[in-house]
């Protein structure tokens, strides 16, 4: 009896196995009107594998015919068992919220014929891994809002990384920002948890409000020249960052007024500071010499007999008038030392009396 019933388990095991390979996972092939897919393309071609049944009901993958150049807005909305695409080579745009909460789907390829990605294109989406192609010009607001993206690769040719673009991507773990990206705008990697490193390629100009505000795991962030503005709170609550800038740059100031941790990536420059005095028959000063920038050189005067120290000249403008002197360097400088004649005490007269 024991046997018999274990052969029935063994039976009803294989018949199982056989019914799971017998249905993979079905390709729906959509349509399009226009050369565009719709919201209606995408529930036709659910229809006409198994009427009745809608976008949630089953894990499929999506295929096109001919003739596809755009994905429309909505288009595979809310398909939460979505588990793949395959985009043909010609589409040029991704509309807005086109894949939006896709959960199932975690790989694209986006292929380079593409230039938009639209608002929420692809958020909420289970997304692990994206390449977003150099053809792309904009990446819209919220494209990849809180996917489950590790890696994002973004090829040089990019130029609009929009607003809340990749905010909460709370596994995302670092990213590079291709130097054709002009902006990195408002909040577009707010909340990435995980985000310990970015890298900014020269180029990018501008680092927008909450770029990366709460991203409380970002140690390290090299920013180049090139960005000439960063918004006061562009790293709100990044606790442990340090920006790796160069000297005197937009970023190193930055990094020096708002108290942030810094490493230069270039050596600190000196500049020569000349000491010489106006007249060397009035008085002698001490020696110049090559001073590192924001240092101080001190510097000393002694007026010979007959005149005093006036004071220490930089040009025509008188900066010091004490004769030790100390002055922070921030440029090439001749501090000029300038004395004056002593007046001399007029004579006291003797009344003479007869």
């Amino acid at each position: 009896m024991k046997k018999l019933v274990a052969l029935a388990l063994v039976a009803v095991m294989l018949a199982t196995n056989t019914a799971f390979s017998a249905n993979p996972v079905p390709v729906i092939v959509v349509g399009h009107t226009g050369g565009v897919v719709t919201w209606d393309d995408v529930e036709k071609a659910l229809e006409a594998y198994d009427d009745g049944l809608w976008r949630d009901d089953f894990p499929f993958t999506a295929t096109f015919i001919s003739g596809v150049k755009a994905i429309g807005d909505a288009a595979f909305e809310d398909c939460a068992l979505l588990e793949g695409v395959t985009l043909p080579n010609g589409v040029t745009s991704i509309g807005k919220e086109a894949f939006s909460n896709c959960a199932s789907l975690k790989s694209i390829t986006i292929p380079g014929s593409v230039t938009s990605l639209g608002e929420g294109a692809f958020e909420g989406c289970g997304l692990v891994s994206v390449t977003i192609p150099g053809s792309v010009v904009s990446i819209g607001d919220g494209a990849f809002a809180d996917c489950e993206l590790k890696s994002v690769t973004i090829l040089s040719g990019v130029k609009t990384i929009g607003e809340g673009a990749f905010s909460g991507c709370s596994s995302l773990k670092s990213i590079t920002i291709p130097g054709s990206v002009a902006s990195i705008r408002e909040q577009a990697f707010m909340w990435c948890y995980a985000l310990e490193s970015v890298t900014i390629l020269n180029g990018v100009k501008r680092i927008e409000s909450g770029a990366f505000e709460f991203c409380t795991a970002l140690k390290g962030i090299t920013i180049p020249k090139s960005v000439t503005f960063i918004a006061s709170d562009a790293f709100d609550d990044s606790k442990f960052l340090v920006i790796y800038c160069y000297f005197n740059s937009v970023a190193h100031k930055y990094a020096k007024e708002d108290y942030i941790s810094f490493k230069l990536l270039d050596s600190i420059p000196k500049f020569a500071v000349a000491v010489k005095s106006a007249n060397k028959k009035h008085g002698k000063v001490s020696k110049g010499k090559r001073i590192a920038y924001g240092k101080k050189i001190r510097v000393k005067a002694a007026a010979k007999k007959g005149y005093k120290f006036s004071g220490w000249y930089v040009g025509k403008r008188k900066v010091s008038g004490k004769s030790s002197y100390s002055y922070r360097v921030t440029k090439k400088v001749t501090l000029t030392a300038r004395f004056k004649k002593k007046k001399k005490k007029p004579k006291s007269s003797r009344a003479v009396f007869m």
